[in-house]
């Protein structure tokens, strides 16, 4: 029994390491995609509240 660092999945027979790459790498893709939005999610948040009234 072998285990893949990357995607912590644990295998007995068979691994696809290709596969488990591009897993991980649309997953980083999204967390990059959502690190670069959160900033503008939270400034129009604040701005939102601000317009509603809300402190």
């Amino acid at each position: 029994m072998a285990d893949c660092r990357r995607c912590h999945y644990a295998w007995g027979v068979h691994h696809d390491p290709v596969g488990c790459w591009r897993r991980n790498a649309t997953d980083e893709d999204l967390t990059a995609r959502i690190r670069e939005a959160a900033p503008l999610l939270l400034a129009a948040r604040a701005l939102l509240d601000e317009i509603a009234g809300r402190p």
